[in-house]
């Protein structure tokens, strides 16, 4: 996801952005998560006053994590506010 730090210098009470995020170049720990498929991100910033910011992030996807039980692959959605 790529913000365009022109569009946040803007002073308006609240900007929503949305995009996904690419992890497939990424490396991860094989013995926790091996890999995300899907993520998508959610952002609100709402601005109070020169130096006060409220951030609200909603980030929804799906990785590939051992199974604690048989380690084999088992997908796991997740949502993250």
């Amino acid at each position: 996801m790529k913000i365009n730090i022109s569009t946040l210098s803007i002073k308006r009470p609240s900007i929503s952005l949305e995009g996904d995020i690419d992890f497939s170049h990424h490396e991860f720990d094989p013995y926790h998560i091996k890999k995300i498929e899907t993520c998508h991100v959610n952002a609100e910033m709402n601005f109070y006053s020169d130096d006060l910011y409220s951030l609200k992030l909603n980030i929804k996807g799906n990785a590939i994590v051992p199974c604690a039980y048989t380690l084999e692959d088992v997908s796991y959605p997740f949502n993250i506010k």
